[in-house]
């Protein structure tokens, strides 16, 4: 999918979205890193990298990325799994963050969208996302494209650290 948008200083920039291949680890450790520091989680590069190539070399998985002139300025990845309420197939989509200098510009909209496309090929009935609870602009977004909230809270239990 490639589209241009119009940026707030008034220039084109051209990106494209595409799924994620192994040779685009540096740059989506490098969004990582952003997106992680700001959700106050401690960026372990080695542990990351490791995730990273296990999803790309996974099944029913899938990282899309946005680039703009061969440099990737976003990503998006969602992994499927089995939904007992939906009888099928539901998807979890994780690590949304476009790089600062490219954010207002609709890059995340269209990386869900490019998503969402993916998912609908996957038979998926149901996209679903965590989003940290101050992030006020992703909650606009989403919401923007459907997403409602749940009554259901997010917990964890780390088995290994």
């Amino acid at each position: 999918m490639k589209f241009n948008s119009q940026n707030n200083n008034n220039y084109d920039h051209y990106i494209e979205c595409r799924q994620a291949t192994l040779s685009d680890i540096e740059s989506l450790l490098s969004l990582l890193h952003i997106l992680f520091d700001y959700e106050e989680i401690t960026f372990r590069e080695n542990k990351h990298r490791k995730a990273l190539k296990m999803i790309l070399d996974a099944n029913q998985k899938c990282i899309m990325v946005a680039e703009n002139h061969e440099k990737i300025v976003g990503m998006c990845a969602a992994q499927l799994f089995i939904s007992t309420v939906e009888g099928g197939y539901a998807a979890f989509i994780e690590d949304i963050i476009v790089a600062p200098a490219y954010r207002k510009k609709g890059i995340a909209k269209k990386l869900i969208h490019k998503m969402e496309q993916w998912a609908k090929k996957e038979n998926v009935y149901r996209l679903q996302l965590l989003v940290h609870k101050n992030n006020t602009s992703a909650k606009k977004l989403y919401k923007l494209l459907n997403f409602s909230s749940t009554p259901c809270e997010f917990m964890k239990k780390n088995l290994v650290n």
